[in-house]
């Protein structure tokens, strides 16, 4: 009998610390870590969207156009910091409402509500 039990308590021990960890990943499925890159990030987003193939494609092609402008207005050195900050600020909002316009209203909903949750823990990551 009291081999069993030293045979039982370690499993018991093992197998409470598997499922905590587990539920801890998944609660933080779209935070999965400190050093997660935040592309891995961004990824796991737009995975959660579920979007269709069309969506994916058109997001894709939107965020594949607004890296590029933001990188043109980040190099072109005769703005000013205002100036850019500008520029930024007015192609966010264009972005945001291109994504509008290609993911459903429960989608756009949940996009954001990731999104601050993303934001947030991009602050705690830097503090």
């Amino acid at each position: 009998m009291n081999k069993y039990i030293f045979l039982f308590v370690p499993l018991l021990i093992l197998s409470l610390t598997l499922s905590a960890q587990e539920k801890r990943d998944t609660i933080h499925s779209v935070n999965k870590s400190s050093t997660a890159s935040a592309k891995q990030k961004r990824n796991a987003i737009i995975d959660s969207l579920d979007l269709t193939k069309a969506q994916s494609k058109k997001l894709k092609a939107l965020n594949k156009e607004f890296r590029a402008q933001l990188k043109d207005i980040k190099e072109n050195n005769q703005l000013s910091t205002a100036e850019r900050k500008e520029r930024n600020k007015d192609l966010l909002k264009k972005h945001q409402e291109e994504i509008r316009k290609i993911l459903s209203p429960d989608q756009f909903a949940k996009y954001q509500q990731l999104m601050k949750q993303y934001r947030g823990s991009k602050k705690e990551d830097s503090e």
